[in-house]
């Protein structure tokens, strides 16, 4: 995914999420997934617009088509671009084009991997290698789906996000698992074919693999909107039994000191107006009032190590991953 991209995700696609969100519409959800595939229409309409044509368009034939139909196809595009027919720079160009076009596709198995590694196997210095031992070509997939990884471990590192990382990495398996099967199978098991014919498998993946990251972020995003802290509603009933408890110990409080006021009061009353001595009186009443001071500090005590714990750490992860982002970008990478 290119660094484009992350500043849409970040900078404008988030932002209408979360206004959207915290409108009082009742379809907030179907809102919410027509912007992304709006913004995925337009990101693919991007990305694809910087393609060249591929074999299979230049030659106007479907990328299932026969060696016998691509030669046919190659033939009439040949005379028709020919020097001797059209000699303008543009037909030269194309003209050169075909002669590589022949030598990469001219053959059943040479045309089986261009659409399924695209026009850049070609230029690979170790193509050869990978004609003779397919298994090497395991690697090629490596750098999208570790990254995309451990991009999933950054946007789902938010303790509410934690659920769509399960998610996410369901979907990467289910894309990796078709990815291999499209590409390594003796057996064509491209569904869109009736969608896109002269698209190559190797485009139909690259188109996947960008829609694929926006529906991680899109599942990020709904797994913290609709997150439940359970700890936090524990604590928030723990804390309101509390509260419960130290009020009727603050009242009980109050009505034994009451209680003994009244008493005092009568046994003044009864000694004529002399103070009696209450010395043993006093000793069990400072009892009574410590066992309700101790009652008050163990209701308390749980609250403590219930607290909800905040996780801490995000933001450094994200700038290192923008960090990333940018150098990647700036070197040129993809």
């Amino acid at each position: 995914m290119g660094f484009g991209n992350i500043l849409i995700l970040q900078m404008v696609l988030h932002p209408i999420i979360d206004k959207i969100w915290k409108g009082k519409s009742s379809n907030r959800v179907s809102k919410i997934v027509g912007v992304v595939i709006a913004f995925i229409a337009i990101s693919v309409g991007m990305e694809v617009s910087t393609w060249e044509r591929n074999y299979f368009q230049i030659l106007g034939v479907s990328r299932v088509a026969t060696t016998k139909q691509c030669r046919d196809a190659w033939k009439v595009q040949s005379k028709v671009l020919h020097p001797d027919v059209n000699p303008s720079p543009e037909a030269a160009q194309m003209f050169l084009q075909l002669g590589k076009i022949k030598e990469d596709i001219d053959t059943d198995d040479k045309r089986r991997v261009y659409d399924r590694f695209g026009e850049r196997f070609f230029s690979d210095r170790d193509h050869q290698v990978y004609l003779t031992q397919p298994a090497s070509m395991a690697f090629v997939h490596l750098p999208y789906y570790v990254s995309t990884v451990l991009l999933t471990y950054l946007i789902t590192f938010d303790k509410a996000r934690q659920k769509a990382r399960t998610w996410a990495f369901l979907l990467l398996a289910a894309m990796l698992f078709c990815e291999v099967m499209c590409k390594y199978s003796d057996e064509d098991y491209d569904i869109l074919l009736f969608l896109a014919p002269q698209q190559t498998v190797y485009e139909k993946f690259e188109v996947l693999k960008l829609v694929a990251v926006y529906i991680i972020h899109l599942m990020a995003t709904y797994a913290q909107k609709t997150y439940v802290d359970i700890d936090e509603i524990r604590f928030m009933h723990v804390r309101a039994g509390q509260e419960i408890i130290i009020g009727a110990l603050a009242q009980l409080e109050n009505d034994l000191e009451e209680v003994l006021r009244k008493k005092r009061k009568g046994a003044e009353v009864a000694d004529g107006g002399v103070p009696a001595v209450t010395s043993a009186k006093d000793g069990k009443e400072m009892q009574r009032r410590q066992k309700i001071i101790a009652m008050k500090q163990r209701a308390m005590q749980p609250t403590a190590d219930m607290v909800p714990q905040q996780q801490q750490g995000t933001n450094w992860l994200q700038v290192i991953f923008t960090l990333l982002m940018i150098y990647s970008w700036m070197s040129g990478g993809k």
